[in-house]
């Protein structure tokens, strides 16, 4: 069970591409991929969801940008 994180959950998410959250972690796409195939989540095909987003935001963190706002918060 992962520990609960009051920030993760309250984040209004939009469906992504895996380009476009591979570039909220400053990685390339393949690089994510081997990073969230570690984490054991499988992705569906088409769009990352929010549900999923949060999945891989509590196994590999929360990306830099996101990091900023909530400390600007």
């Amino acid at each position: 069970m992962r520990a609960f994180d009051p920030f993760i959950e309250s984040l209004v998410l939009e469906p992504k591409t895996r380009v476009e959250l591979a570039d909220e972690y400053a990685v390339c796409w393949n690089t994510l991929k081997n990073r969230i195939n570690n984490a054991k989540i499988v992705l569906p095909t088409g769009l990352i969801f929010p549900r999923v987003q949060k999945d891989i935001y509590y196994a590999l963190g929360i990306p830099p940008y996101l990091k900023t706002a909530k400390n600007n918060s």
